[in-house]
């Protein structure tokens, strides 16, 4: 990896090798134990993009970073997006095979839900599912990620 930024090179050096874990709504370096889905430094750069040294400095200072672009997601693009294609929350919790509970927690800002059911809500969905909690459905998209 080379043509970074100092800023950007300081991550790949001090990160290069790491292996993150992320949950509904932070990234930390993965310890043994963590449950969450499991992320390679590329795949970090790859999904986080512009925000990646952000999100790095907030890891290496704090421990972790927090992700959510908005403190509603993704509950309010799970519901918009399952709206829209005229699912109803039985429908999607038997294509996911997960429980009702799951889904109405994925779909409830209040609640945090595991990355294993999010991500098998968001597939029924159609979203994708790298940009869970980090962007917002764009309605004029039918409430799919902006990529």
């Amino acid at each position: 990896m080379g043509g970074f930024s100092p800023r950007k090179q300081r991550f790949v050096d001090l990160f290069r090798d790491t292996t993150f874990v992320r949950s509904q709504d932070l990234l930390a370096e993965f310890r043994t134990g963590a449950t969450g889905l499991v992320l390679s430094f590329e795949q970090v750069l790859d999904i986080f993009g512009q925000k990646a040294p952000k999100i790095l400095d907030d890891i290496a200072f704090h421990g972790s970073a927090l992700l959510p672009c908005h403190k509603e997601e993704p509950a309010r693009t799970f519901r918009n997006r399952r709206n829209f294609l005229g699912f109803t929350i039985e429908e999607v919790a038997e294509k996911a095979n997960v429980s009702i509970e799951d889904v109405l927690h994925a779909e409830n800002s209040r609640t945090r839900t595991s990355m294993r059911v999010l991500t098998k809500v968001a597939e029924v969905l159609g979203l994708d599912t790298r940009f869970i909690s980090i962007k917002e459905g764009k309605k004029e998209l039918g409430y799919l990620y902006e990529v």
